[in-house]
């Protein structure tokens, strides 16, 4: 379209010009998605003949969100929509003379035939920088029928620019080549809300989003990814939960012998198995290969010089390291945590979490990401990681990464890197499956972007406000007592210990509770 006056596109010279665009994505849409005060005013100006006059309607912010510098204007193509299917149904209609009835019949005649053929649209194109009282969208037409466009072209400008541009900062602090994805359906401002923020975080800048309808919506524009969840790492509690339930299949699990040779001779129908390496097994070899301390300081293989990542003696992975990351605070030497190097205990990895990260790169060897911080991320996340990989890497793939949701991010994605580069020094022939690890940007934690960061998402966690596009939180999310996490019964409790006290969800199915003081009071 061409630009005219201010950087206005002129979008509706004809009205036909318009034709073929479809309706608008989000059903509720409609002529009566406004305020009561359009409708008056335009029966007061069809009352007394003023509803055909010509007039201009300009649609303007006056101060940038966030404090920042600038806006990115987005929704226009919504608009258009609206626009293009603006129509009084029968049913609107009906309903109109009852909240208005003692408006006139010929009034009600007049909504019912009237059609935006005569609107004339000025717009700034979608994506674009804008500042303060800049017109953004100017309507040319009849005085009535531009009145009532007013409220909807605002509700659908300002939430998708706000999102917009708070997806933009984000692109800002985490540089151009890091990816980013919107993760925020389940605290965005209801079903509209979620779509429209993964639509326009990526307008914003972003590379995807976890929300599946709006991938569906705006395929083949919009990627959708994915992970796991904390629950699904919960949901196995140690390395017998990898035995084969499928119907018909029998396989055993890693700890039924330890002859290396007949683990390597699993049965092939096992769901664990890839390419003839039974991913069970072989992530269990490479953790005590990597990890097992010995007198001698380590095995063969093992991994030295790590301290603040690898633990060389028994450390608990429920001491939390990712709290003391979260306050800043690296974790202690192994000697200050329980066991000693003079004890001779192994490390204390998370068997469960090993099975869940084998579980889940079996049903996804190709684009295998963990979530390393359930238990602890670096006492037993990290390095669980880090066996599945090179499990992995021996059935010929290579795991894409790990995703971080809780403690110091920029902390914890260096520690992280240092990891995945010791052990591509320590295996040149597995290097490829370890050098590229994802690993989230802690744009919200530290603000700025780490360079051992080449990915994130943002808005599952409390801190991120993408969604809410302000700088208050969202309306705090609803938290069933147990819902969010499998809640164990007589065989054992699942916990989630993460870097945020307000998301220890405790051990098991939960009771309401009200906690009280020393003196019993609330």
């Amino acid at each position: 379209p061409l630009l005219e006056g201010a950087g206005l596109a002129d979008l509706g010279v004809p009205y036909k010009a318009l034709g073929g665009m479809a309706a608008p994505t989000n059903p509720l849409v409609g002529p009566l998605l406004t305020d009561l005060y359009q409708l008056t005013m335009a029966y007061a100006y069809w009352k007394h003949g003023r509803h055909e006059l010509p007039s201009v309607f300009e649609l303007y912010f006056r101060r940038n969100p966030f404090g920042g510098e600038f806006t990115l204007f987005a929704g226009l193509e919504e608009v258009l929509r609206f626009v293009e299917s603006f129509r009084f149904s029968d049913d609107d209609v009906a309903y109109v003379r009852e909240v208005l009835p003692d408006c006139e019949a010929g009034f009600f005649e007049w909504l019912a035939a009237l059609r935006p053929h005569d609107l004339r649209i000025y717009a700034i194109p979608e994506g674009t920088i804008v500042f303060p009282v800049e017109p953004l969208i100017r309507v040319e037409g009849p005085l009535a029928l531009a009145q009532m466009l007013e409220t909807t072209m605002l509700n659908l400008v300002n939430y998708a620019s706000l999102v917009c541009t708070n997806a933009a900062r984000y692109r800002l602090a985490a540089g151009p080549d890091k990816r980013l994805f919107e993760f925020g359906a389940r605290r965005a401002q209801g079903p509209d809300g979620a779509v429209s923020a993964a639509r326009y975080a990526f307008v914003g800048g972003f590379d995807g989003t976890s929300n599946v309808l709006a991938g569906k919506l705006f395929r083949p524009c919009l990627p959708v990814a994915g992970t796991h969840s904390h629950a699904f790492v919960q949901s196995y509690r140690n390395l017998n939960d990898l035995a084969d339930h499928r119907d018909g299949a029998t396989s055993r699990t890693p700890l039924d012998d330890d002859d290396d040779d007949d683990d390597e001779a699993s049965p092939t129908s096992s769901t664990y198995t890839r390419d003839g390496v039974d991913l069970r097994a072989a992530a269990v070899r490479w953790r005590a290969r990597l990890f097992t301390y010995s007198s001698d300081g380590g095995g063969d293989d093992s991994l030295d010089g790590l301290p603040e990542v690898v633990p060389t003696s028994g450390t608990a992975f429920n001491n939390n390291t990712n709290r003391r990351a979260a306050a800043g605070t690296p974790p202690p030497e192994a000697a200050a945590t329980t066991g000693s190097p003079s004890d001779g205990d192994p490390p204390r990895f998370h068997d469960g979490e090993l099975a869940a990260f084998v579980a889940y790169a079996a049903a996804f060897p190709s684009s295998f990401v963990a979530l390393v911080d359930t238990y602890s991320t670096l006492e037993t996340g990290l390095q669980n990681f880090v066996a599945v990989a090179l499990a992995l890497h021996d059935a010929g793939y290579q795991a894409v990464g790990v995703r971080i949701d809780s403690g110091d991010l920029a902390y914890l994605s260096r520690r992280a890197r240092d990891l995945f580069d010791a052990t591509a020094r320590r295996f040149d022939d597995h290097a490829a499956s370890l050098a590229g690890g994802s690993v989230p940007p802690p744009s919200t934690s530290s603000g700025a972007a780490s360079p051992s960061s080449v990915a994130g998402g943002s808005g599952e966690d409390d801190d991120d406000h993408l969604e809410a596009a302000g700088d208050g939180p969202p309306p705090e999310e609803a938290r069933p007592g147990g819902g969010s996490h499998p809640a164990r019964g007589e065989n054992g409790d699942a916990a989630d210990v993460s870097a945020d006290n307000d998301n220890d969800n405790g051990r098991g199915a939960r009771r309401r509770r009200r906690p009280v003081d020393d003196d019993v009071d609330p």
